[in-house]
């Protein structure tokens, strides 16, 4: 039990710490208003603005409508499928 403990501790320790700075951008329209992500590393932050956070936020939202049609998609190949077989079946009973 105690390797195990030490396990997680050697694990945990391991992870590099993220600190994220998040400014309310609700409250200031300014465009230049900037986000900043920063690790403990001491590299050089990133800066998101509002307008590459809407992009992104843009594009997520489009992949996800793309994934949601390419579902009901197979769903339909899915419920296509199970007729086929349902109709095989059929057809083998009768000739049986």
């Amino acid at each position: 039990m105690r390797s195990m403990e030490n396990n997680v501790l050697s694990a945990v320790s391991r992870v590099p710490s993220l600190s994220i700075i998040i400014d309310d951008f609700d409250s200031s329209k300014d465009p230049k208003d900037q986000k900043t992500v920063q690790n403990s590393t001491g590299t050089t932050p990133r800066v998101y603005t509002r307008s590459y956070s809407d992009a992104s936020i843009k594009k997520i939202l489009e992949e996800a409508e793309h994934r949601k049609h390419e579902f009901w998609k197979l769903l339909d190949e899915h419920n296509a499928v199970i007729e086929n077989l349902k109709r095989i079946e059929n057809l083998e009973h009768k000739i049986i």
